[in-house]
């Protein structure tokens, strides 16, 4: 393995990779493909503060004399962000080249004078995100703020003026809410790296302070801090480490990347192993590294047609696939291994209809596919799936999705608008009651050439001669099913319908089959047992349920932008509060098998979501003036019974009555969206 003369990097130099968009360096675009949390980038902020090493970068030369980054994007992204000035305009250049908004990327604070640390810490990094404008713990950076806190903090933001939603709040807007003195990292990083005159630097850090939106009842101990002895020591400390502070970057050759016959059996993932420090590439990150050492001018495009919906990563696993099965007369692609991958570039076949797939142009194949794949599940008609659920289902279900791509790249041109609502709905009912989301696609990869195949007659006649999927049980026989739960106490894992109610539930499927009664035992029991668990704890059932909610609180948020967050800007509120279960005695069996069920759960923004310490009683819920954004009428009437913690038998048989009614509200409202809009 060949490699070039190593080089070092000043902070400065590597936040500059993606603040001003260094030509040289290449990376991927932030927005889709960071995937560092909070508490980690505090973390490499705290180490460098402290003067330790944070581990090397690793880049590899590409055709047209530039650096593609392939190992350290996280920690050079956690440094650009420390670097990053909201409050300055024109202040980032890379960061969002889509649309220019720089409105909700995070920034990084630091506490000049914190009160409380975590363990692991010595100084106190805070990073806001979009949907914690206010910040994590100080004490445990990896747990979010109490609903209390939360609501205090949108308090402090609503009194200085910014009376809206919370996750439309800007970045220049928000601070941290757990913490003493907190600044901007940038003005802390520019007052060292810029002091000449002491006095002159800190008058204009007070008033670089003073200028942004924050809680003004500090402003004096902001002054009197700035001026003591204090914040010198803390201020000399910190340049000591910073002022020298450099990072070493390994430069491979471009000919480690180029196309190499598998045959030679060296490994390809060895150049990942000399930085042990980042995060461990996977084989499709891997791939894309190649790709784009390959490719460099296909990099942009690629990262656009993900559109915030799939890492561009995956993405060119797809369509890596899709061409391998194009290729192969509409066989099955498995996945790539790099090595494969690299194999497979020296077949011209494969490598030309690659470049044609995908090349350089906005109107390229690849785009058209993608594109059609989000207009179809985005589509308005008849029911309007909400982004949050659209994106979960295709990062959920990555092989169903394929499935889908490989339809929509074979029928483009028959595909009407009409047909829309009709796919949706094949697309949801198969990534919800598929048995074995990985083997299904393999299975009936071949049924992609049926222009018709999204129909519901078509996808129940499927159901009777595959068996990694279900049909769907009529309501009323699924209702008697679950009335055992009530009217004989079941507990969770003894709930199993009888051999007769499999058989009404599952429309007889196998009576014919050739199976014995131990075959057909199991497999009705392995079709009830997904049925009952997706239903229970799939939490994109209790998205679809509260679809209305979700278009209309959260129609903007993206899940997958800037970073991987721990948290979303809304709760899953216990009903039934967890605190009256959790580590609680005398809790009914029952009980306690379904309180973290979405029987039990609303999910509700923040904003909304006012149940300090999660003990509000489900009447209250069940009353509220909104109350119909979360609840249906014949599951609300018994919650409004339940007002305090439940001992006795007749309010137990009350919150079942609740928890069973309420499934079967979740499981009417994907049949008659499947099913019955489909006849």
């Amino acid at each position: 393995m060949t490699v070039s003369k190593n080089q070092f990097y000043s902070l400065e130099n590597i936040a500059n990779w993606q603040l001003k968009g260094d030509e040289k360096i290449k990376l991927p675009i932030l927005q889709r493909s960071f995937v560092w949390k909070p508490n980690q980038i505090e973390t490499v902020w705290d180490s460098i503060l402290r003067g330790y090493p944070i581990g090397a970068f690793l880049l590899a030369e590409t055709t047209d004399s530039t650096f593609e980054l392939l190992d350290g994007q996280q920690r050079s992204t956690s440094i650009s962000l420390g670097f990053f000035n909201p409050w300055e305009e024109n202040s980032a250049k890379f960061f969002d080249n889509k649309n220019k908004d720089y409105g909700h990327i995070p920034t990084v604070w630091i506490d000049l004078n914190p009160e409380k640390v975590s363990n692991t810490n010595k100084y106190l990094i805070r990073v806001l995100t979009r949907s914690h404008p206010w910040g994590y713990q100080a004490k445990n950076n990896s747990s979010t703020l109490s609903v209390s806190d939360r609501k205090k903090a949108l308090d402090i933001f609503k009194n200085a003026g910014r009376n809206v939603k919370y996750t439309e709040l800007k970045n220049i807007d928000v601070f941290p809410f757990d913490a003493n003195l907190p600044i901007p990292l940038v003005f802390l990083l520019k007052y060292i790296y810029g002091n000449q005159d002491a006095s002159s630097s800190k008058e204009k850090l007070i008033n670089q302070i003073a200028a942004i939106k924050m809680n003004n009842q500090k402003e004096s101990l902001y002054k009197d801090f700035i001026a003591s002895n204090a914040f010198d020591d803390f201020i000399d400390e910190i340049s000591k480490n910073l002022t020298s502070y450099s990072i070493p970057a390994i430069v491979l050759n471009s000919s480690l990347l180029k196309v190499a016959n598998s045959k030679e059996k060296e490994d390809p993932t060895l150049f990942v192993r000399l930085n042990s420090q980042g995060t461990p590439l996977n084989g499709e990150e891997l791939i894309y590294s190649i790709y784009k050492a390959e490719f460099p001018k296909s990099k942009k495009l690629v990262e656009s047609i993900s559109a915030d919906f799939i890492q561009p990563s995956r993405l060119l696993s797809f369509v890596n696939r899709l061409v391998w099965s194009d290729l192969n007369q509409n066989n099955y692609p498995n996945s790539f291994s790099v090595n494969q991958f690299r194999d497979r570039l020296n077949n011209l076949d494969f490598l030309k209809r690659l470049e044609d797939f995908i090349s350089s142009d906005s109107d390229s194949i690849a785009n058209k596919v993608f594109k059609k794949s989000f207009d179809i599940l985005l589509s308005e008609n008849e029911i309007k799936l909400p982004i949050i659920l659209v994106k979960s289902l295709i990062n959920d279900y990555p092989e169903i999705f394929l499935f889908y791509l490989n339809w929509i790249y074979i029928h483009y041109y028959n595909i009407e608008p009409e047909s829309f609502s009709e796919i949706k709905k094949g697309f949801f009912y198969l990534t919800l009651f598929t048995l074995d989301k990985n083997k299904l696609p393999k299975e009936i990869w071949g049924e992609s050439s049926k222009l018709y195949f999204w129909t519901f007659q078509n996808l129940k006649k499927l159901t009777y001669s595959n068996y990694l999927f279900i049909t769907m049980p009529k309501i009323s026989d699924l209702q008697v099913v679950y009335k055992m739960v009530i009217e004989k106490k079941v507990r969770w894992n003894e709930f199993y319908p009888s051999k007769e109610e499999y058989l009404k539930l599952f429309d007889n499927a196998l009576e014919e089959k050739g199976f014995d009664e131990g075959e057909k035992s199991e497999i009705y029991k392995n079709q009830w047992n997904h049925l009952a668990n997706q239903l229970a704890w799939n939490r994109n059932v209790l998205i679809y349920c509260q679809r209305d909610y979700f278009n209309k609180n959260f129609q903007e948020f993206n899940s997958l932008e800037v970073l991987s967050d721990t948290n979303r800007p809304w709760d899953y509120d216990h009903i039934y509060p967890s605190s009256w279960v959790y580590q609680q005695q005398n809790v009914n069996p029952q009980i306690r098998d379904w309180h973290n069920m979405n029987a039990n759960l609303r999910a509700i923004s923040l904003e909304e979501n006012r149940s300090d310490g999660n003990r509000e009683d489900p009447k209250l819920k069940a009353e509220s003036l909104k109350a119909s954004d979360f609840f249906i009428i014949d599951d609300k009437e018994y919650w409004t019974k339940i007002e305090n913690r439940i001992y006795d038998e007749q309010s137990a048989m009350y919150l079942m009555s609740a928890f069973v009614t309420r499934t079967i509200n979740f499981y009417k409202e994907i049949y008659f969206f499947i099913v019955e809009k489909s006849l």
